[in-house]
């Protein structure tokens, strides 16, 4: 993780953008209910198959 000298975590500019993303995705998730965390997971899993499935048809 880089910053602009100071040290500063902060400074969102300095941040790597997909760092950023997974900080701010796992604040969300602790926040929610159960049943979004449950559906949230679900949802992850069906995007894996999909990307699985793609790359399957991809090869052929």
């Amino acid at each position: 993780m880089k910053t602009t000298g100071t040290g500063n975590l902060w400074e969102l500019d300095a941040l790597d953008p997909a760092y950023l993303r997974e900080l701010l995705t796992a604040a969300i998730v602790e926040r929610l209910p159960d049943e979004w965390n449950d559906r949230l997971e679900r949802m992850e899993q069906d995007r894996q198959r999909i990307y699985a499935a793609a790359d399957y048809l991809e090869d052929e």
